[in-house]
């Protein structure tokens, strides 16, 4: 023996410790004077070839010595050279080396922290805890189901339930969690594009669907690596399983949607669960999460200062106005129920209003408490036995042919006129001719200071005779009526006047009252705008014309019906005076009035679906504690000692047992048709009930499977 250097402490130190795991090693047959432990490495071919059997044999004379691979008889290799012996080769005696060699080559730690880094000393003592833990430590786990990954999930799931739950609460109390207002700037430039993504919602509707799509491969990879692990769990309990559950179990080989049905009647109840929820979030879940954001419209309403920017300015119709395109404008919008010009609805005139605390695109309504101003008539139709008509002829001229002259008292008033009839060129075969005209007559105070009257014929020129006659009296009042305004903010940007939706007056606290100048300016110059057209057969001034025109909209058989008439005139008589005042009296003051109104805005804000929020949420719940029973799941003990990687891997844990041999026999003897699960049934007729485990058979510590006794023995046919 030769002799060797006094060991260090740190040297010392390792010896006793592999002294001492030697001894705590159950003992197995060696020849006289020899005591051996023999720790096998992974029961895997491709572990057999990447780390063999550790073997360790101390001798009776003092002389240790450990082998960490196998090598060849040393007539077939140089010495210390080592080698991997095949698997079909015979056995090789294993290499003799002394521990105090081993403790010499191993990874040198120096505990001194002045002279390595903490890094340096966690990796030596990583390495010298791996080697003297030994097989115990070599147990492979996927990364998927280990805790890091799976503390990766549990932290998704929690967090998807808490953002759902805030989404759902926030969308239930603030209407909304998001608002869809305009754009981002890169789609506002692509109509189509924009249209696609933003306007349709694809936006929310696909992001939160991806989303959950990669959550769910996330939690589906887990629970496929479990599916994977299953047999081999099964195989590593004392007594193993049936062999349908573990050499011949494969879930992949059945559908996804009713695998965990299969591993709940192999009593494989967490793995059950496990694959129904992944199931369920497949199928279930990434498909609700596309309803789980919707759109609506909600009204949004803030207290705003406005401006009322214009007042009733009497003076300003001593310039004399043009009254009739201003009449032309009123009974256009009547006619052709086209838009009221601005501050106005076509009945009551308002002031202008503006607010600079109304901003931003998007249009809202605007509700101010204001005073309106208005005219209306009270119109009564006079029956023919309450006036006279006196026909003066006018001998020896057709123009006029005659003279209609009409009195009556209306209300206290007396009211009279006169109406010239001509012979017209009427069109062909027209032998009647529409003449009407229009005056205002001053009353006193107590009559209700003027009328309004209207009187209307047909004339026949061939028969030269009148009918139809209508004769309409009318009391003007000019109001201010106190009422909510509201109306459309346009865009500030647009400098375009806001449109009136509606008008809600207070019509008990109206107020009666007579501008003296607008309204003597008003009544006297309506009736003085007039045109003649000779071949028209309406002979009338443009009030009265406008009069028949909106009779005809409101009783097209018969326009010149009084009630018609009547009607016409009512309503025409406060759109002219309302446009009158918009356009004409209402001027810019020089003080404007602050008032407080309501803007209500409608935005389109982004909402959670509760029902489906609900549903999802129950079911990551479930997932989540699910993902907790993985962390104990992943932790059982299995036969792996390193990833099955493809054939190989399979291969190698069937090296060397009883199982292998059968399926020898069976692949060498005749008729064999390469279908060896079908072979092996055809062999055993209870093989899916037998019960399978791992065994160490022999000195070398082969793996095996072996038919436990807790099954019957699988009955071979004859």
């Amino acid at each position: 023996m030769d002799t060797q250097e006094p060991l260090t402490t740190h040297e010392s130190e390792i010896q006793n410790r592999a002294q001492s795991d030697i001894n705590s090693q159950s003992p197995i047959s060696e020849p006289t004077g020899v005591q051996s432990v023999t720790q096998h490495r992974p029961v895997s071919l491709v572990s057999a070839i990447s780390s063999t059997a550790i073997t360790i044999r101390v001798d009776t004379g003092n002389t240790s010595t450990l082998s960490l691979i196998h090598q060849p008889s040393p007539e077939h290799a140089p010495p210390d050279t080592p080698s991997v012996q095949n698997a079909a080769a015979e056995p090789i005696a294993a290499a003799q080396v002394d521990v105090e060699d081993v403790a010499r080559n191993l990874p040198s730690v120096d505990f001194d922290v002045e002279q390595d880094d903490a890094r340096n000393i966690w990796k030596d003592f990583r390495s010298i805890r791996r080697y003297w833990r030994g097989p115990n430590s070599g147990q492979w786990r996927s990364w998927k189901t280990q805790w890091p990954w799976l503390s990766l999930i549990l932290f998704v799931t929690i967090s998807l339930v808490l953002v759902i739950c805030t989404l759902d609460l926030a969308s239930r109390q603030k209407t909304g969690f998001a608002s869809l207002g305009n754009p981002p700037e890169f789609l506002s430039k692509r109509p189509a594009l924009e249209k696609a993504l933003w306007s349709q919602g694809i936006l929310y509707t696909t992001l939160p669907a991806f989303l959950m799509t990669l959550y769910t491969m996330m939690v589906s990879s887990s629970v496929t690596s479990f599916v994977e692990l299953q047999p081999f769990l099964d195989l590593a309990k004392p007594n193993g399983g049936p062999a349908r559950n573990t050499i011949m179990l494969d879930y992949r080989t059945y559908p996804i949607l009713y695998s965990f049905a299969i591993a709940f009647r192999n009593k494989h109840t967490l793995l059950g669960v496990y694959m129904m929820l992944s199931v369920v979030l497949t199928v279930a879940v990434v498909p609700l999460t596309a309803f789980l954001f919707t759109d609506g419209s909600f009204n949004f309403d803030a207290t705003v200062p406005v401006s009322l920017t214009t007042f009733f300015d009497e003076t300003s119709v001593l310039a004399i106005p043009d009254l009739r395109l201003i009449m032309d404008f009123a009974s256009a919008f009547r006619i052709y129920d086209s838009h009221a010009p601005p501050w106005t609805n076509g009945e009551y005139a308002f002031s202008k209003i503006s607010s600079s605390n109304i901003t931003g695109s998007t249009l809202g309504n605007l509700t101010v408490n204001i005073t309106a101003h208005s005219a209306n008539i009270d119109c009564r139709i006079i029956p023919e036995n309450q006036y006279t008509v006196t026909r003066i002829d006018h001998i020896g001229g057709d123009i006029p042919a005659f003279t209609l002259q009409i009195s009556s008292s209306d209300r206290g008033c007396t009211v009279s006129n006169n109406l010239n009839i001509r012979h017209k060129n009427l069109p062909y075969l027209q032998p009647n001719a529409t003449y009407m005209t229009t005056w205002s007559t001053s009353c006193t105070l107590d009559t209700e200071y003027s009328r309004l009257s209207i009187l209307s014929v047909l004339y026949n020129q061939g028969a030269n005779a009148l009918s139809n006659f209508s004769f309409i009296s009318c009391i003007p009042s000019y109001w201010q009526t106190p009422g909510n305004l509201s109306m459309t903010t346009p865009n500030p940007l647009s400098n375009s006047a806001p449109s009136i939706n509606s008008f809600s007056s207070n019509a008990s606290d109206a107020i009666q009252f007579r501008p003296p100048v607008v309204s003597l300016f008003f009544e006297s110059s309506l009736h003085t705008i007039g045109s003649f057209n000779p071949t028209s057969e309406v002979e009338a001034n443009d009030f009265g014309r406008h009069i028949l025109s909106l009779a005809g909209k409101y009783n097209e058989s018969s326009p010149m019906a009084a009630e018609a008439l009547s009607s016409a005139a009512e309503v025409l008589f406060s759109s002219i005076y309302s446009v009158l005042l918009s356009t004409t009296v209402m001027q810019p003051s020089p003080q404007p009035v602050i008032e407080t109104g309501i803007h209500s805005r409608q935005q389109a804000r982004v909402i959670v679906v509760s029902p489906v929020a609900y549903i999802i949420t129950v079911i990551l719940v479930a997932v989540a504690i699910a993902i907790i029973s993985m962390f104990w799941y992943g932790m059982q003990p299995s036969i792996l000692r390193e990833e099955p990687v493809g054939i190989l891997s399979h291969a190698g844990i069937l090296v060397g047992s009883d199982l292998l041999e059968t399926m020898k026999d069976l692949r060498d003897a005749p008729g064999y048709d390469g279908k060896m699960v079908r072979a092996l049934k055809g062999k055993f007729l209870d093989l899916e009930d037998a019960n399978c485990r791992m065994g160490n058979a022999g000195t070398n510590g082969a793996a095996n499977f072996v038919f436990t006794s807790t099954a019957p023995v699988p009955a071979q046919r004859s």
